[in-house]
């Protein structure tokens, strides 16, 4: 393995684990809003009323580790492109 598979290996795999944790925290939030909303019966206090934009942010970070991550293979693919046609 190359230092370049090396890199786009290692580099993947905190991405994808980033993703995974990202996504993990995202459930959790919208699980306790939906029971914060369940508690107020529909209106969120404002003890929780920060969770909406929380969400948000995750969801934003969770589009933004995608985004890494196919720049990455698109990185990788520019890198390995004389190997690749070979194989063709």
């Amino acid at each position: 393995m190359n230092d370049i598979d090396r890199r786009f290996q290692t580099q993947s795999i905190a991405i994808v684990r980033k993703a995974q944790r990202a996504e993990k925290l995202k459930k959790d939030l919208e699980n306790c809003l939906h029971e914060a909303k369940q508690v107020f019966f529909g209106e969120v206090s404002d003890t929780v009323g920060f969770l909406p934009d929380c969400i948000e942010e995750v969801t934003a970070e969770i589009e933004r580790l995608d985004k890494d991550q196919c720049d990455l293979e698109d990185e990788w693919r520019a890198a390995n492109a004389p190997q690749l046609e070979a194989a063709e």
